[in-house]
């Protein structure tokens, strides 16, 4: 038996869910979401028409607002509970 699997890229929750959560400015909590898109820095600042020096100054913030300390625990969050949201919808 052979079973197949469909790839794709993590769901992200909506921007005002990750704002409110962790008390993220609305920047931050684009770039948030960017990143559990799966989107790279220099992707986010290109979409946002500013420099990649802002938007790794949004990371910081997201990291150290989430308790996280790489963007890769960024991503596990907010796919977390994007995946929690989408077992469990209100």
């Amino acid at each position: 038996m052979l079973v197949l699997t469909p790839v794709t890229l993590p769901q992200a929750p909506p921007v005002e869910l990750v704002q409110s959560l962790f008390d993220l400015t609305p920047a931050e909590a684009r770039v948030a979401r960017g990143l559990a898109s799966g989107k790279t820095v220099e992707d986010i600042a290109t979409a946002r028409g500013v420099s990649q020096n802002t938007i790794r100054a949004h990371v910081r913030g997201v990291l150290e607002k989430t308790g996280c300390n790489r963007q890769v625990d960024i991503v596990a969050l907010l796919t977390a509970i994007s995946a929690t949201r989408l077992t469990h919808p209100a």
